[in-house]
């Protein structure tokens, strides 16, 4: 995702790219620690003053019904807030039970057989995957 893209998303649904949007896009381009929504709103809020934390969550909200950002649910470590990953493209997640660090990782083109073939066998569209590994990142062991 990029600023511009999130441009054209939001035009493309007839909806303004305000600048309170592009403050929260621009917060989640190129970050790679899959931050919580609480992170980028403190993150916004420093930057722009007057955005409301409603405005905050309906935007990332937005993100992820345009297709613009993933939603990834919290795992354990006391802490069951939602993460957001603006790298949309097909890949892993591993999951720090503990700490909570999530980190990516890169899945061989070899899933679509796997895909096409459980299709196949269940006659199912599959529309969407997630593969994420939990446990204790070295850190935490």
């Amino acid at each position: 995702m990029s600023r511009e893209i999130a441009r054209e998303t939001y035009r493309a649904h007839n909806m303004k790219a305000t600048p309170q949007r592009l403050a929260v896009v621009d917060e989640l381009v190129g970050d790679i620690s899959h931050p919580t929504a609480d992170e980028i709103a403190r993150r916004v809020m420093a930057k722009m003053q007057g955005v409301s934390l409603s405005t905050i969550y309906k935007t990332l909200n937005e993100l992820v019904d345009l297709g613009l950002v993933k939603r990834l649910e919290g795992r354990g470590n006391g802490n069951e807030a939602a993460h957001f990953d603006p790298h949309t493209n097909f890949h892993g997640h591993v999951h720090c039970k503990k700490c909570g660090r999530i980190v990516d990782f890169e899945i061989s083109d070899g899933y679509k057989d796997g895909i096409a073939k459980v299709e196949k066998a269940l006659a199912v569209e599959i529309e969407s995957m997630h593969v994420e590994f939990v446990g204790k990142c070295r850190t935490c062991q």
